[in-house]
């Protein structure tokens, strides 16, 4: 499994429509995506601005389907732009590496 660890800033008083918006990313890249095997939201505990999502594809070709798919590049890219986030490009801190266990293994 690939995974991609990603923190981002809202603008004040966008959490929760950054959170939605998320949310809704990761739905519709999971109903359409079959190598997607996880797609979590962190709120950071202690800044409200930030949220820490985690997402984890059987392998690199799945990920660069999602980066290229219509749940990312519909729904997500044109909301962070104009609503949510601080700046664009994003204030993001990227990890993309094979996993070396993940529970979904189950041993």
């Amino acid at each position: 499994m690939i995974g991609a660890i990603f923190v981002m800033k809202t603008k004040p008083g966008h959490r929760e429509h950054f959170i939605e918006a998320l949310k809704e990313h990761g739905r519709a890249a999971t109903a359409t995506e079959p190598g997607l095997r996880r797609f979590d939201i962190y709120p950071d505990q202690e800044e409200p601005d930030w949220i820490w999502f985690a997402e984890g594809y059987v392998d690199r070709d799945a990920l660069d389907s999602h980066l290229k798919g219509p749940s990312h590049i519909e729904k997500w890219v044109e909301f962070g732009r104009e609503h949510c986030v601080a700046e664009w490009p994003p204030t993001m801190s990227t990890g993309m590496t094979e996993s070396i266990w993940t529970s979904l293994d189950g041993d």
